[in-house]
């Protein structure tokens, strides 16, 4: 039995440290992609230049303004806190001793605000909560592993995107910087 927790405990380390090596590299490509902002004086008169120039490049400026929005939006998404996990595993009843996530119900005023928040359990409650048997340990990790392989897993996907939205918006800015170069030559 104890090697069954061992493994879990291992899964939910591994799990928690690829979710925050997911967090990194979005941080990164946030920092690629706003990069052009502390340039605007210089790029905007020249994307104002190709956007005259024909409709292929009025067409490809308008794609590179949509991806760079979509990247954005995309590399926020994967950063956003998601949706309460234990909604997407199916069956875990009065599980979720081992995070407590709903131990205190915050709205959107506890982002701007310190409010007298108290925990919707007492301390005798929540003891009360946690398991007392091997199995139910073991039924709690394997859930709190389930909710974490959900977040990187949606993390995952939406860091993929993050990254070939970049790299299609970066590859589309080369390509009509290229043609107005060749086409004003």
């Amino acid at each position: 039995m104890e090697s069954r927790q061992t493994f879990l405990y291992q899964s939910i380390a591994d799990l928690q440290g690829t979710i925050r090596a997911i967090d990194i590299k979005i941080g990164y490509l946030l920092l690629i992609v706003f990069t052009p902002l502390f340039a605007l004086d210089k790029i905007q008169p020249l994307l104002s230049e190709m956007f005259r120039e024909s409709w292929v490049q009025s067409s490809l400026v308008g794609a590179i303004i949509a991806l760079w929005i979509l990247a954005i939006f995309v590399q926020f998404m994967a950063l956003v806190a998601i949706t309460n996990p234990t909604n997407k595993v199916p069956g875990a009843g009065k599980l979720g001793s081992f995070f407590s996530g709903d131990l205190y119900r915050l709205g959107v005023v506890d982002a701007f605000a310190n409010r007298n928040t108290k925990a919707r359990r007492t301390v005798k409650e929540e003891v009360g909560s946690l398991p007392d048997t091997e199995e139910k340990i073991v039924e709690e990790l394997t859930f709190e592993k389930m909710k974490l392989a959900y977040i990187r897993s949606i993390k995952s996907k939406r860091a993929n995107t993050a990254i070939f939205l970049t790299v299609s918006w970066l590859s589309a800015s080369l390509v009509s910087f290229a043609v107005h170069l060749v086409t004003t030559c």
